[in-house]
């Protein structure tokens, strides 16, 4: 059966080439590799382009298309450019290890019952929001929808449920979210990772989680139950702060603390030593950052979804 790789880029000038090469240098290559450039207003294409003779020595088919699209569009567009049966995704902000293509289609090659895979991601990056991300970022990812970051499926899944192209953000969850629900079987790679270069201010990582969160609800996803109690918790402080600051301020530390002691067991199986106390100030400061990401994210999802409709 083919198989293929895909991705989109966007404005990736200064990382495609190191993404590029990460691909190159796969312990085994698929047949087809399609990139779609959603419209990049830098060199971004150029860059690419100079990678078709290195993929062709290497007997890969390369096939890069320039389009003015969104993520879920283009990733459409890439998977019906290439006939391959097996379809990986990942994406061009990230490197991948050198045996992650071999790792990701492994289920899909050696289990006719698996319709799609997820593997791993490692959160990249040194400074103090980055380091601080991979502990309360810890997600378990094989119970955990898996991200187009490192992701692989049959072409009949993607044939059943494309990529919803009304979504900015959130596609891949609503993309799985759909898959489950009509019976497709996950199956879970641990050894395919990838690095994922993280934000690394606090405002750049409030945006992201703040647009992750209002697309969700604005594709009428539901939201999940920590979600709801991380919500849930906040308001009761808004309501609480005119009468008992002091208790709506307790609320929230406990509501802090009780969150950061969960990721911190599942990520070091505890404090973490000297390490895990290094970070407490930043994981405190990352923490209240998804918080208001989470909160602020889903007003304006809600809002938009009552006074303007579904998102499209």
């Amino acid at each position: 059966m083919k198989t293929a790789i895909i991705t989109t880029v966007f404005n990736e000038g200064s990382n495609v080439t190191r993404f590029l090469r990460s691909i190159l240098e796969q312990r085994t290559l698929p047949d087809d590799l399609v990139i779609v450039d959603g419209g990049s207003t830098d060199d971004t294409y150029m860059q690419i382009a100079r990678f078709a003779p290195d993929f062709a020595a290497r007997g890969v088919r390369f096939h890069a298309l320039q389009e003015h699209c969104n993520i879920a569009e283009g990733r459409n567009r890439a998977i019906a450019s290439t006939e391959a049966g097996i379809i990986c995704v990942t994406d061009a902000g990230v490197t991948v290890d050198h045996g992650w293509f071999e790792e990701i289609s492994r289920p899909l090659i050696g289990d006719p019952d698996v319709d799609y895979v997820g593997g791993n991601f490692q959160i990249g990056g040194e400074n103090g929001v980055q380091r601080a991300l991979r502990v309360v970022g810890f997600k378990n990812k094989q119970t955990n929808n898996p991200s187009s970051r490192s992701f692989a499926f049959r072409r009949s899944c993607w044939q059943a449920f494309p990529y919803p192209e009304n979504l900015k953000v959130h596609e891949d969850t609503k993309l799985c979210n759909e898959w489950r629900a009509r019976g497709f079987r996950f199956a879970h790679a641990p050894a395919a990772c990838v690095e994922w270069l993280a934000e690394d201010t606090l405002p750049k990582l409030y945006r992201k989680f703040a647009r992750y969160t209002e697309w969700t609800v604005r594709s009428g996803d539901r939201i999940d139950a920590l979600r709801k109690l991380q919500i849930s918790t906040y308001v009761f402080a808004i309501l609480l702060l005119p009468w008992a600051p002091l208790a709506a301020l307790a609320v929230v530390v406990a509501a802090v603390v009780l969150r950061l002691a969960r990721q911190y067991r599942r990520a070091f199986g505890g404090i973490g030593g000297a390490t895990g106390l290094r970070l407490l100030p930043w994981a405190v400061a990352v923490q209240l950052t998804l918080d208001a990401a989470t909160l602020s994210g889903c007003l304006r999802g809600a809002w938009r979804r009552l006074f303007k409709g579904p998102a499209r």
